[in-house]
């Protein structure tokens, strides 16, 4: 079975994706919580308050 895409092709679309991965780490840093560690904080609040 023959590709759709010429291997240039996946070579251009190779660098793209490296491109796009490289900006999303760049504007990384947000800070990611578990959905786990959001119920704790949830119900820590409720008892507190």
């Amino acid at each position: 079975m023959d590709s759709i895409l010429k291997s240039s092709e996946k070579k251009n679309l190779r660098k793209e994706v490296r491109s796009i991965n490289h900006k999303l780490k760049a504007i990384g840093g947000g800070v990611y919580i578990s959905a786990g560690a959001a119920i704790i904080i949830i119900l820590l609040l409720i008892i507190l308050l």
